[in-house]
């Protein structure tokens, strides 16, 4: 799958190339995709010189996510992740070609995915917002718990102290001056199971993440990116 995606985007780029030159006026000429498997480093890194650079993108959001040998956070490390000094060789050459990388690790919302779930909430299941909703082993949409994915807990005591510690990790590793927090698709927030949750405006707390995760960002004058869909009208809508 990850190789038709890959394949995917090489032609949407070529294409882009053959229509025309890069607006260059553009302030950002960006390009977002999943950070690479160790086994296609070489590969990944050829891709940004030989594809990215010539077309004069200047962003790349890499989905790093928690494929990251953490050492802040050992219970948290996939030892099939980037390695600190893999995490280097993509930000030299980033450097290079003179393209700001900003590292995204999905918070708040996509901690899991139809019937898999994610890194975080099966370490840390204290974290879950909604623990009493069950994976099926057969995902359908829709379905009775509306789920579509989980999301974290932003008002337990202890999951910033993790979170934040993987985000300046990988920030620290990728040299970033910059980090992209996802916060899309957040469809589990204040809920009335929650015990710390329950009754709490859901548009206030979801303010009241993203304010947190800038906060801790700009202690160390780094800018936070988010996607923008939960800023749009009736965001807390299930799809």
């Amino acid at each position: 799958m990850k190789g038709f995606v890959w394949l995917l985007l090489l032609g949407m780029l070529r294409l882009q190339a053959a229509e025309g030159p890069v607006d260059k006026t553009l302030p950002v000429r960006g390009f977002c995709i999943p950070a690479p498997s160790t086994n296609r480093l070489d590969e990944f890194i050829e891709f940004i010189e030989q594809e990215l650079a010539p077309r004069s993108v200047n962003v790349l959001i890499l989905r790093v996510d928690y494929g990251f040998q953490f050492h802040s956070r050992p219970e948290m490390a996939d030892e099939r992740g980037l390695s600190n000094e893999q995490a280097k060789r993509i930000s030299d050459v980033c450097k290079k070609h003179q393209i700001r990388i900003v590292p995204l690790i999905n918070l708040l919302g996509h901690q899991s995915w139809q019937s898999n779930c994610g890194k975080l909430l099966k370490v840390h299941p204290e974290f879950d917002e909604t623990p009493e909703v069950k994976f099926p082993e057969k995902y359908a949409w829709p379905n009775p718990d509306r789920l579509y994915c989980k999301s974290y807990c932003p008002r337990h005591p202890q999951v910033h102290d993790v979170i934040f510690a993987m985000v300046d990790e990988v920030c620290d590793a990728f040299e970033a001056d910059a980090f992209h927090a996802g916060m899309d698709e957040v469809f589990y927030i204040g809920e009335d199971q929650c015990s710390r949750c329950k009754g709490r405006n859901k548009a206030e707390l979801f303010a009241d993440e993203v304010r947190a995760v800038r906060d801790h960002l700009q202690s160390y004058k780094r800018q936070l990116w988010l996607w923008g869909d939960r800023l749009l009208g009736r965001v807390f809508l299930a799809p």
